[in-house]
């Protein structure tokens, strides 16, 4: 049996200690919900989670994460982030047992301004196409695209989060691009019903 002995004030101490660590541990997931929120939403939302769940996948992202806080290395809360998103949006896609069209209309975070309504419906549909298009490819590919055309990541930052070469990242991103490409052009063909 072990005794424990400690100087008067150590106890304090160590709850002094104890505090301050819970402490900078609520100001890292809060800084790291406020810096990436809309990145996460738009993640989930773009790997194919349905509008009316995508709020609820966000707040399971943001869970693990704190979570999990003491495993993840100071600098890397956004690719950890990403990497818990696209396993919940592909744990929400199986729940629902085949995959919606997404309507991209709550991605809207704010309010256009002097945008007359019909650019806002040439928006929307545009919006829509993509993300059906999006939804056809394979995930590897779609993850890729998203990250880097839309979200506007590095391939290096692509690399690191999704643990796989630079090299590797580029070869999907060529993929993507090219099958992104082709399915738009056969639902130009399908929508004006021109020659496959």
């Amino acid at each position: 049996m072990a005794i424990l002995v400690t100087r008067p004030g150590a106890m304090a101490a160590l709850a002094v200690v104890g505090g301050a660590a819970e402490a900078s541990r609520d100001a890292r997931v809060r800084r790291a919900v406020k810096e990436h929120h809309a990145l996460v939403y738009r993640l989930l939302r773009r790997m194919g989670v349905p509008e009316r769940d995508a709020e609820d996948a966000q707040q399971h992202v943001f869970w693990v994460f704190a979570r999990s806080l003491d495993r993840i290395e100071t600098g890397r809360d956004r690719a950890f982030l990403f990497g818990v998103a696209v396993r919940v949006a592909q744990t929400a896609r199986r729940r629902l047992g085949r995959t919606e069209p997404v309507d991209d209309g709550a991605l809207e975070n704010l309010p256009a301004t002097a945008v007359c309504v019909d650019e806002q419906l040439d928006d929307r549909r545009a919006r829509a196409l993509l993300d059906a298009l999006l939804e056809r490819m394979p995930e590897d590919l779609r993850v890729v695209i998203v990250l880097h055309d839309l979200e506007e990541w590095t391939m290096r930052d692509i690399a690191v989060a999704l643990s796989i070469p630079s090299g590797t990242v580029a070869s999907r991103l060529r993929r993507a691009r090219e099958l992104l490409e082709r399915l738009a052009r056969d639902a130009s063909r399908d929508r004006t019903g021109g020659p496959r």
